[in-house]
């Protein structure tokens, strides 16, 4: 299969398993966090400002970040 041709190599393998496990720990941490704020304050407003609060900085950054992608060398850049 051409699909799956990138696991024939170890390192994808290893990226692809890090990977995984550290995007269920992301989500249980979301999951505990929104918990943890329904338990302690009992509001819906509260847990919405605190989830809109984790997107903030791509939010504010993100455009910024990019137009400086656009406009400078990569390289340089990174």
């Amino acid at each position: 299969m051409s699909t799956l041709r990138s696991f024939r190599h170890r390192n994808f393998r290893i990226l692809f398993a890090a990977n995984f496990v550290s995007n269920i720990g992301t989500w249980a941490q979301g999951v505990a966090q929104a918990w943890l704020i329904l338990e302690l304050t009992d509001s819906g407003s509260y847990l919405g400002i605190v989830t809109a609060l984790q997107f903030a900085p791509i939010l504010f950054f993100g455009m910024s970040g990019g137009k400086i992608a656009d406009k400078f060398n990569k390289r340089k850049v990174l």
